[in-house]
C-alpha cells in the first residue's frame, strides 16, 4: 500500500530543489504546483550571474579584480560560512550584506520569465517556517491560493506586519503536508 500522499510527494521534491541552493546559511527549495502538475521550482541563492557568498571577505563585499582571470588565480581562498554569521548577525539580521533571492520569490519570477501561470495554484516549501513578509506579498500578488509547509507553520520574526498576516488577510490557505 502506498502511504505517500500527494503533499509528501511534493515536498519530498521541494527538498530536492533545495540542494541546488547556493546560500551558506539555509537551504530552501519550493515547488509550484497546479492540478498535480509542477509549474515553477525554486533556491534561495544568489541572483544569475552574480558570485556565490563564499567568495565574500567579512565585510560582505566581493573580492576587487579586474578579470574573472584574476578572480581565479587570486590568492583569496573561499570561505564556506555565511558572510553576516562571520559579521555577528543572528538569521533575519544583517539582511542589507545578503545578495540572495528567496526560494518562494525565484520560483515566482521563473514562472513569470517561462510565461507560466501560476494562479490559482499552491507553493509547496521545504519548510516550517512560514514566508517572509516580502515573499508573501509576491505569493499574494501572483494568485497563489495555498501555501503547504513541511510542519506546524512557524511565523517569520520579523519587525510590524509579518508574512503570516499578510497571507491570512488574502485568504491564502496554510496547511502542514507533513501529515
Amino acid at each position: 500500500m502506498d502511504n505517500l500522499t500527494w503533499d509528501k510527494y511534493f515536498l519530498n521534491i521541494a527538498d530536492e530543489v533545495s540542494k541546488k541552493s547556493h546560500c551558506l546559511s539555509r537551504n530552501l527549495g519550493c515547488i509550484i504546483v497546479n492540478n498535480r502538475r509542477i509549474l515553477s521550482t525554486g533556491y534561495n541563492g544568489p541572483p544569475s550571474g552574480i558570485m556565490h557568498c563564499e567568495w565574500r571577505n567579512d565585510r560582505g563585499e566581493w573580492a576587487k579584480l579586474k578579470t574573472l582571470n584574476d578572480f581565479i588565480h587570486s590568492v583569496y581562498k573561499p570561505k564556506f560560512e555565511c558572510p553576516r554569521q562571520r559579521m555577528g548577525y543572528k538569521s533575519g539580521e544583517g539582511l542589507e550584506y545578503c545578495s540572495a533571492t528567496h526560494a518562494e520569490a525565484n520560483a515566482i519570477v521563473f514562472a513569470a520569465r517561462n510565461g507560466v501561470k501560476i494562479d490559482n495554484s499552491a507553493i509547496y516549501i521545504n519548510s516550517q517556517i512560514m514566508p517572509c513578509r516580502e515573499c508573501a506579498k509576491l505569493i499574494i500578488n501572483a494568485g497563489i491560493k495555498e501555501v503547504i509547509l513541511k510542519g506546524e507553520p512557524v511565523i517569520y520574526k520579523q519587525v510590524g506586519i509579518t508574512g503570516y498576516d499578510l497571507l491570512i488577510e488574502a485568504g491564502v490557505i496554510i496547511r502542514d503536508g507533513s501529515k
